[in-house]
Protein backbone atom coordinates (compact mmCIF):
# COMPACT_ATOMS: atom_id res chain seq x y z
CA UNK A 1 0.00 0.00 0.00
CA UNK A 2 1.17 3.24 -0.75
CA UNK A 3 0.97 5.51 1.74
CA UNK A 4 0.78 9.55 1.11
CA UNK A 5 3.30 10.70 4.04
CA UNK A 6 5.73 7.96 2.69
CA UNK A 7 5.81 8.73 -0.83
CA UNK A 8 8.51 11.89 -0.66
CA UNK A 9 10.52 9.74 1.12
CA UNK A 10 10.69 6.55 -0.72
CA UNK A 11 11.32 8.20 -3.88
CA UNK A 12 13.85 10.21 -2.62
CA UNK A 13 15.08 7.13 -1.60
CA UNK A 14 14.98 5.39 -5.03
CA UNK A 15 16.59 8.18 -6.63
CA UNK A 16 19.54 7.80 -4.49
CA UNK A 17 19.69 4.06 -5.54
CA UNK A 18 19.63 4.76 -8.60
CA UNK A 19 22.60 4.64 -11.24
CA UNK A 20 23.15 7.79 -13.93
CA UNK A 21 22.75 5.50 -16.63
CA UNK A 22 19.37 4.24 -14.68
CA UNK A 23 18.14 7.72 -14.62
CA UNK A 24 19.35 8.35 -18.45
CA UNK A 25 17.23 5.74 -19.25
CA UNK A 26 14.51 6.86 -17.23
CA UNK A 27 14.15 10.23 -18.94
CA UNK A 28 14.75 8.93 -22.53
CA UNK A 29 11.38 7.44 -21.58
CA UNK A 30 9.98 10.11 -20.41
CA UNK A 31 10.88 12.16 -23.80
CA UNK A 32 9.52 9.27 -25.51
CA UNK A 33 6.43 8.88 -24.10
CA UNK A 34 6.03 13.14 -24.08
CA UNK A 35 6.49 13.18 -28.17
CA UNK A 36 3.83 10.31 -28.20
CA UNK A 37 1.36 12.80 -25.77
CA UNK A 38 2.10 15.63 -27.56
CA UNK A 39 0.92 13.86 -30.74
CA UNK A 40 -1.90 12.13 -29.58
CA UNK A 41 -3.28 15.88 -28.39
CA UNK A 42 -2.31 17.35 -31.89
CA UNK A 43 -4.30 14.93 -33.72
CA UNK A 44 -7.01 14.72 -31.06
CA UNK A 45 -7.16 18.62 -31.90
CA UNK A 46 -7.07 18.45 -35.83
CA UNK A 47 -9.90 16.20 -35.76
CA UNK A 48 -11.83 18.45 -33.19
CA UNK A 49 -10.82 21.43 -35.55
CA UNK A 50 -11.82 19.76 -38.67
CA UNK A 51 -15.26 20.21 -40.41
CA UNK A 52 -17.00 16.95 -40.58
CA UNK A 53 -15.86 15.30 -43.88
CA UNK A 54 -18.54 14.42 -46.04
CA UNK A 55 -19.75 10.83 -46.51
CA UNK A 56 -17.53 8.60 -49.18
CA UNK A 57 -19.80 7.14 -52.14
CA UNK A 58 -20.87 4.47 -52.29
CA UNK A 59 -19.12 2.45 -55.28
CA UNK A 60 -21.12 1.32 -58.13
CA UNK A 61 -22.09 -2.43 -58.71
Amino acid sequence: MIRPEFVATDALELISVLEPSDIEQIARAGTALSVFAGIGRALFTAREAAPAAPAAPRPRR
